[in-house]
């Protein structure tokens, strides 16, 4: 999965510079090579999703149940203050009506709860008044 990583990451480097016009494309060979790498770019993301997305589910049935199927219903960003990991969370139903929140430690899943997100948004409210108040005083040291 890193190795899919990587090379998803480096394809993106070569079409942001051809988006960027850092890498200029005259001929229609070249043309052709960068809509193949659009495509390959295309197939990979989408087997990357599909992959991570089977994952999710595995780690569900282990902690909750193999019988019971899950669909997901609600994909978010998550805000740990700190820290750049753990960017995303789900809400899953499984098949017996239940919600199921999940997130990631490290890039490890696991479950969640209400009470964790409502903590991310209080941290999220605490850094907005701090940065307000940063910028305040700059702007008063400014004048």
């Amino acid at each position: 999965m890193d190795e899919e990583k990587e090379e998803l990451r480096k394809i993106d480097e070569i079409l942001d510079k051809v988006r960027n016009k850092q890498l200029v494309i005259d001929s229609e060979e070249e043309k052709r090579i960068v809509e193949r790498l659009n495509n390959i770019n295309d197939k990979l993301e989408t087997d990357f999703e599909r992959s991570m997305e089977e994952s999710r589910v595995t780690f569900l049935k282990r902690e909750l149940g193999e019988t019971i199927e899950f669909k997901l219903v609600h994909k978010f960003d998550t805000a740990y203050i700190g820290w750049d990991c753990d960017l995303e969370g789900w809400i899953y139903q499984s098949s017996d009506s239940k919600k199921h929140i999940l997130l990631t430690n490290h890039g490890s899943f696991r479950l969640g709860d209400v009470c964790e997100l409502d903590q991310q948004i209080q941290g999220c409210v605490v850094a907005i008044e701090r940065i307000n108040e940063a910028i305040s005083i700059f702007k008063d040291v400014e004048k």
